[in-house]
C-alpha cells in the first residue's frame, strides 16, 4: 500500500520521489470525511482510494514510537525515511516510472488549470509550471489576444 500511495502522487500529483519520501504526519490533515496533503502552499484533497491510503499511512506515522520525525514511508531507521532510489525499485514492479508519470501528469495539469494555480498546488516554481503550460501546447498569448478583441 504504500508503493501504491507513491506511484498515485507520481501519477495524479506530479510528485518528484524525493518529495514524495519526504512527506512526514504533518502534511496531512484528516477530518471523517477529507484527507488534505500538503504538497505544495496550498493543500491538496485526495481522491479515492489515494485517500485511504494516506489515512492508513498517516496513522501508521502516528502511532510509531519515535521521538523523531514521523515518515509516511518510514526506512530502515526509525530516524529515516525511504529513500528515493529504493521507492524507485518498489515502484518499478508496479509498473510506474516515475520520471515519465511525474513528466505526464505536469503536462495534463499544466493544461487543465492555470500555471499559478499548478505551481501552488504542487509546490513547484511558477518558472516550471509555465514551461510545463507551454509543452502542453497552451500559453496564455491566445486567451490574451481573444480577450483584446473588440
Amino acid at each position: 500500500m504504500p508503493d501504491k500511495a507513491a506511484g498515485l502522487l507520481a501519477l495524479l500529483f506530479a510528485q518528484d520521489l524525493s518529495r514524495v519520501v519526504c512527506l512526514a504526519a504533518k502534511h496531512v490533515e484528516v477530518s471523517p470525511s477529507t484527507v488534505l496533503l500538503r504538497l505544495g502552499q496550498v493543500p491538496a484533497q485526495m481522491p479515492p482510494p489515494l485517500d485511504g491510503y494516506i489515512r492508513t499511512l498517516n496513522a501508521q506515522a502516528m502511532a510509531a514510537d519515535t521521538a523523531g520525525e514521523r515518515w509516511l514511508l518510514p526506512g530502515r531507521f526509525p530516524s529515516q525515511h525511504l529513500s528515493r532510489s529504493q521507492l524507485v525499485r518498489r515502484l518499478h514492479p508496479l509498473g510506474v516510472r516515475p520520471r515519465m508519470a511525474r513528466n505526464t501528469a505536469l503536462v495534463e495539469l499544466a493544461s487543465e488549470l492555470p500555471a499559478v494555480v499548478v505551481s501552488r498546488l504542487l509546490g513547484v516554481h511558477q518558472n516550471t509550471a509555465d514551461t510545463w503550460k507551454r509543452i502542453g501546447g497552451q500559453d496564455n498569448a491566445y486567451a490574451a489576444e481573444v480577450a483584446s478583441r473588440p
